[in-house]
């Protein structure tokens, strides 16, 4: 690309690709993605075990009470086992001419809470 569209391309690398995490159910955790330097900067989604994360839908038990950050990073205030899946991040920049560029997927595991046994 050339010129003002320079600026718009997102056919580079991510920056940060999101990484597997285990962590413990409970707890907060973070998924880490940091898409390409773009103008404007990319609008980040991200996708669980194929399907769309929206805002609206994050409170259902299928989907993870979590946000995604200014950054891109996905983060869970308190992981449930139900949030165990694989993520994707995906960069898009509507101005670029709907580009779009997926990470490569992450596997969130999940651990119960220990239990004592008496």
């Amino acid at each position: 690309m050339s010129g003002v569209n320079a600026a718009l391309d997102l056919e580079h690398e991510f920056v940060v690709q999101p990484s597997d995490v285990t962590a413990v159910a409970g707890s907060a955790t973070t998924l880490q993605c940091r898409p390409p330097a773009s103008f404007p900067p990319a609008n980040v989604t991200w996708y669980k075990d194929g399907e769309l994360l929206e805002p609206s839908a994050r409170r259902r038990s299928s989907f993870p009470a979590a946000e995604v950050e200014g950054s891109g990073d996905l983060r869970f205030v308190e992981v449930q086992l139900t949030d165990d899946g694989r993520y994707v991040c995906v960069a898009s920049n509507e101005l670029a001419g709907r580009v779009r560029l997926s990470s490569a997927p992450a596997t969130l595991t999940v651990l119960g809470t220990a239990e004592i046994s008496r």
